[in-house]
């Protein structure tokens, strides 16, 4: 029973604190992602309103990196890198630069945005910003991409890459929702042990109490201080044992009562 109640208790809690740690984790997850997508559409957003006209950077083809419109439109990208990791403005069609905030040139196919074609689509045919869901970096780091068309624009979409710094506050809450995991699981089986120690030991008390009832010993009394159900149970017993050992009493007295009214007429006889 003892040891029955131990795990029943620990798998419980285990049970618990696992689910708990599931929820938690998941809530917090999915609210530190909505918030960083709801950044990442402002600012990319925000970005194709200043420095960047859709018209004459959509124009630009190969080899016209030296214009005026092309170096403009750099200068407003690397300073969006201020925030973000990279910034490029791309043909939705063939996934080709028109600028970047990098060393890519007019007319670059961006093959690591092909995964996320059908978010540039949803941007351009609703002409606002779509954030991508997380995908890992060459570095281990987890990161979004956000589109948003240039005002007015079919063929000029701007694109960024930001980290998603929360999956490392994640990570470590998810550490310490484990760790608190196993301080619970530890910590069910000594209160499972001490609970079903208390109740198993008078348990076990009564039982050698009931033995001792049966091998006629009613010279001890069944004593349990407690005011619970095992409480009642020993009162319970204790009035058994007074009980028989009334009645056993009895039985002595009137045997010995049997004995001595027939001992006097068998006396008669013999003399």
């Amino acid at each position: 029973m003892r040891r029955r109640y131990t795990v029943v208790l620990a798998i419980f809690a285990t049970a618990l604190a696992t689910l708990f740690g599931l929820v938690s984790y998941q809530v917090a997850k999915g609210a530190l992602e909505r918030e960083l997508d709801r950044r990442l559409i402002w600012s990319v957003g925000a970005a194709v309103e200043v420095g960047l006209l859709p018209s004459e950077v959509a124009a630009l083809r190969p080899g016209e990196e030296e214009t005026g419109i092309f170096s403009a439109a750099q200068v407003a990208l690397v300073g969006l890198t201020e925030y973000v990791d990279d910034a490029w403005v791309i043909n939705p069609e063939d996934l080709t630069t028109y600028v970047s905030s990098s060393s890519y040139r007019i007319g670059t196919p961006l093959g690591f945005l092909a995964p996320y074609r059908e978010e540039i689509t949803e941007a351009v045919i609703s002409q606002r910003g779509v954030a991508t869901g997380l995908f890992p970096g060459l570095d281990g780091r987890d990161y979004k991409y956000a589109f948003a068309p240039l005002v007015g624009s079919q063929m000029a979409v701007l694109a960024i890459q930001a980290p998603a710094d929360f999956a490392q506050p994640l990570a470590r809450l998810r550490n310490l929702l484990l760790g608190g995991g196993v301080l619970a699981l530890l910590l069910a089986v000594f209160l499972g042990n001490l609970l079903a120690r208390n109740v198993a030991r008078p348990l076990e008390g009564l039982s050698r109490a009931a033995l001792r009832i049966q091998r006629g010993r009613m010279d001890r009394r069944v004593k349990v201080d407690r005011a619970d159900e095992i409480g009642r149970l020993a009162q319970a017993m204790e009035r058994m044992r007074v009980g028989i050992q009334e009645r056993d009493e009895q039985l002595r007295l009137m045997l010995a009562q049997v004995a001595h009214e027939i001992r006097n007429p068998l006396g008669g006889l013999e003399l």
